[in-house]
């Protein structure tokens, strides 16, 4: 059922994309000579992704969706290697064309290899290489760019590199990739740590030492000072919006800093303004629809949602999101299709197939979910959150004897910084074990600890029946997120 949009978005829907322009990503360039070089490849992709959003004739994916796919499916970056492996999170994220390559380093010389790929097939449509001095490493990009995209995407290989001085750029780097850690969602927890938080704001200060028009570095540092706990930050963002000509980066830590802050009405229009600004960039797009999806308003969200599957109808978590737009209204028929439209896209990928499993909960399908769940672990049995839902099904099912060991092993899969939501999840559905077998003192130690993990919604528990009484012990005073 369609409520955004009305018959006339429907019908373009089903007729395809209105756009011809490629969905590209740019895959972090790999080398063997590590060390003070390593950071080259991801400034690489970062400087080559961002040229694809001005120039605005390709829709992109961003280097934190391409991050986000690995963290999701425990990879290590530096697994990552050749085109096969590429090409493999490239049709996760639904990419028609990727950009891999390789580099090595060793002082002063640096040689470039770069190829575009078709990603259904993995033909080669452009190659590009560059050698020279590792301080020219702006204008050997600038050369990639034109190999690579020269003759379809000319504005695009004339933007420029974040900086020209290439000991800025490096600053420049390695401050994002601290502080990228950081997912800017709508739904997401402040979690960097207060010593990476000091460390990246020090390389962004010394970045802008090193060049006062260094792009992104004003917004970076707002991140930086949000983190650390500075109520300057909101006002620092705004200052460095208008100040950069961004790439689309400083709307979407506006976005995050002030929805955070409290602000999501401003937090919203920022985004609304990158993407129009900014048409291609995909990662606005689906942040800007999942914050209307967590401020309960679903018209909006599907809107932003068929918009972005208007210019390109593949991608599988825009589906996934628009998914979770039905189930929110109840309808399950639509939520079903829309899951089983991203699963048939990302190749029956363990990570869509949870998100099946999800809209089948929320229909209580609880035998589909389960069996579908099963097929998850087997393809992947460190998806710990999958053991989360699993473990859901079966206090939904009153299958208790069941739930205990499933959402320990969860706790047990949940070990990375990035799953703190899932343990608090997991923790939330242990009291509620707890709880309905009279067990209070470990009902009440699991209540602590999933607020501990980020799990402090008080409404959430006031409504829950099992742990709404739960909410007014002493210990817990202070730690509620009303």
């Amino acid at each position: 059922m369609v409520r955004a949009g009305g018959m006339t978005l429907v019908m373009a829907l089903l007729a395809g994309p209105v756009a011809a322009a490629p969905t590209v990503v740019v895959a972090p360039l790999t080398t063997s000579s590590g060390g003070e070089y390593g950071w080259i490849g991801s400034a690489l992709a970062a400087s080559l992704t961002d040229r694809l959003v001005q120039g605005g004739q390709a829709n992109v994916f961003s280097q934190k969706q391409w991050a986000a796919v690995l963290r999701e499916r425990d990879i290590a970056a530096q697994s990552v290697r050749g085109d096969d492996d590429a090409l493999v999170v490239a049709r996760q994220l639904g990419a028609d064309q990727a950009v891999v390559g390789a580099y090595t380093a060793r002082w002063p010389d640096l040689h470039i290899q770069a190829r575009r790929v078709a990603v259904a097939d993995g033909k080669v449509i452009a190659e590009a290489s560059a050698d020279g001095h590792i301080e020219d490493l702006v204008a050997l990009e600038a050369k990639l760019a034109r190999g690579l995209y020269g003759a379809d995407l000319k504005k695009a290989a004339k933007a420029s590199a974040p900086s020209r001085n290439v000991y800025a750029w490096h600053h420049l780097a390695r401050c994002r990739e601290a502080l990228t850690l950081q997912s800017l969602g709508a739904t997401a927890r402040l979690w960097i740590p207060a010593p990476v938080a000091a460390a990246a704001r020090a390389d962004c200060e010394a970045a802008q030492k090193l060049d006062k028009k260094a792009r992104d570095v004003a917004a970076l540092l707002a991140l930086a000072a949000f983190a650390e706990g500075d109520k300057g930050a909101g006002p620092a963002i705004d200052r460095a919006i208008k100040k950069d000509p961004s790439s689309g980066l400083a709307e979407q830590i506006g976005f995050f800093i002030h929805a955070k802050s409290g602000e999501m009405d401003k937090a919203i229009a920022l985004l609304d303004k990158a993407v129009k600004k900014r048409p291609g960039l995909l990662h606005a797009r689906t942040t800007l629809g999942e914050a209307h999806l967590a401020a309960g308003r679903f018209d909006d969200a599907e809107k932003v949602f068929r918009a972005s599957l208007l210019r390109t109808e593949r991608q599988p978590w825009v589906w996934v999101q628009l998914s979770k737009v039905h189930a929110h209204r109840g309808e399950a028929d639509a939520a079903l299709a829309a899951v089983n439209k991203a699963v048939e896209m990302g190749g029956a990928d363990p990570v869509l197939l949870m998100e099946k499993a999800s809209r089948l909960i929320d229909a209580k399908k609880y035998k589909e979910a389960e069996a579908t769940l099963r097929a998850v672990m087997q393809k992947d049995p460190r998806l710990a959150a999958a053991y989360v839902r699993l473990g859901y099904i079966y206090l939904e099912t009153n299958q208790l004897t069941l739930a205990g060991p499933i959402l320990l092993k969860a706790l047990y899969e949940a070990d990375r910084p990035s799953e703190r939501r899932v343990r608090a999840y997991a923790h939330f559905d242990l009291a509620k074990l707890a709880a309905r077998r009279g067990d209070k003192a470990e009902a009440l130690r699991r209540v602590g600890l999933a607020v501990d993990a980020g799990f402090d919604d008080k409404g959430r528990y006031e409504r829950d029946p099992d742990l709404k009484g739960f909410v007014d012990e002493a210990a817990l005073r202070g730690k509620w997120r009303s």
